[in-house]
């Protein structure tokens, strides 16, 4: 039963979801040529960035850029580990209702 009705909720997830793109697409079909022309004018200029001359190339800064901030989120990841947790702080619990101290 329960599968069925996660199946369910997704047909209606997709088709409210459906209905609300196209709506939107509907409404704001006159900023479409406005907004691809801005999205086309972002990646030529990323892309003629790339290519250009610099004393290094631009994919290969964008990679050492990525490699960096991953290590980056590694070494804040690996600092924010909480220290393993102590038997005698374990001094509460509750089981079926009942407090166990």
């Amino acid at each position: 039963m329960a599968e069925q009705e996660s199946i369910r909720n997704k047909i209606i997830v997709g088709v409210i979801s459906g209905a609300i793109v196209a709506l939107l697409a509907y409404l704001g079909r006159r900023w479409w040529p406005a907004v691809w022309r801005w999205f086309a004018g972002i990646f030529s200029f990323i892309w003629s960035w790339l290519w250009t001359a610099h004393a290094i190339l631009g994919w290969l800064l964008i990679i050492l850029c990525f490699t960096g901030f991953l290590a980056l989120l590694r070494l804040i990841g690996a600092m924010r580990r909480p220290a393993e947790a102590d038997f005698r702080a374990y001094n509460e619990d509750r089981f079926f209702g009942l407090v166990w101290r």
